[in-house]
């Protein structure tokens, strides 16, 4: 049985905006790339993961509510856009999480 859930109101107004603009597109590309099947979606992962340093708690962290906070499929059901949005958010900023 479901039942339905509110969402609280995500916060982006205090995010700068190239944070913002970065958050956008890294939920863009992540809901493309959430619709290609698993195979792709790990070759892909693996190419970007090349070379970057390992992201510490605080930013993955800080990268996750950022991408909540700027997209409403994130914020609520979506997990695995949600999780490829804050890989590529981490990537742009240079690392890469540790995905479990």
């Amino acid at each position: 049985m479901t039942s339905p859930v509110a969402l609280p109101e995500p916060d982006s107004s205090r995010l700068p905006w190239r944070t913002k603009l970065a958050a956008l597109l890294a939920v863009g590309v992540a809901r493309l790339l959430a619709g290609r099947p698993p195979r792709q979606i790990a070759w892909v992962l693996r190419r970007l993961a090349r070379r970057a340093r390992p992201a510490t708690m605080a930013e993955a962290r800080a990268a996750r509510a950022t991408v909540v906070a700027v997209s409403v499929l994130c914020a609520g059901e979506g997990c695995l856009p949600r999780s490829l949005a804050t890989a590529l958010l981490c990537r742009l900023r240079g690392t890469w999480p540790t995905w479990c």
